[in-house]
């Protein structure tokens, strides 16, 4: 490796070789030649690829001429297996979660109309409860009327004997 100065400065064994004007032109000269070189063939070859093109293009298309490789058959296939294969899965997983959905909410519905009934029967024992204490406390006041009555009575008797004993 060339030995380079502080700052950049180049000393003679760094030094690139001079070229001359003449090899720079020669160069040229030759990238010239060989880009003409290369667009000719490139004009030959499209030529042809055009000739080509309209040969295929001028004869009538016969489906029975097509034939498919083997690889190609083995692709296209595939593809329709899959793209088939993707629309069944999505569809019965779509009709599966509709299913899905349309059972929780009949379930739902079910057990708000059996949570109903039971808040129903709730209230009619209840209030079945409550007529049987209000008859019970009917027949407690009853007989606490009766007691008294039969206590007023006794009380009345055992005043009238006194008082015909005292007599």
């Amino acid at each position: 490796m060339p030995a380079i100065a502080p700052y950049g400065d180049y000393t003679d064994e760094a030094m690139p070789p001079k070229v001359s004007v003449a090899a720079v032109m020669g160069r040229v000269e030759r990238l010239e030649e060989q880009r003409d070189e290369a667009s000719a063939r490139l004009r030959v070859e499209l030529d042809e690829l055009r000739k080509q093109f309209a040969a295929v293009v001028a004869r009538p298309m016969e489906v029975d001429n097509i034939r498919f490789p083997p690889r190609m058959v083995a692709a296209i296939v595939a593809s329709a297996i899959t793209v088939f294969g993707g629309m069944y899965a999505s569809t019965y997983g779509l009709r599966s979660d509709v299913r899905d959905i349309l059972t929780t909410l009949a379930n739902q519905e079910r057990i708000k109309v059996e949570q109903q009934k039971l808040v129903d029967e709730k209230q009619r024992l209840a209030d079945e409860r409550f007529q049987s204490l209000r008859d019970a406390v009917g027949v407690i006041d009853k007989r606490q009327q009766l007691q008294q009555i039969e206590t007023q009575e006794l009380k009345e008797m055992v005043l009238q004997t006194r008082s015909r004993t005292n007599e």
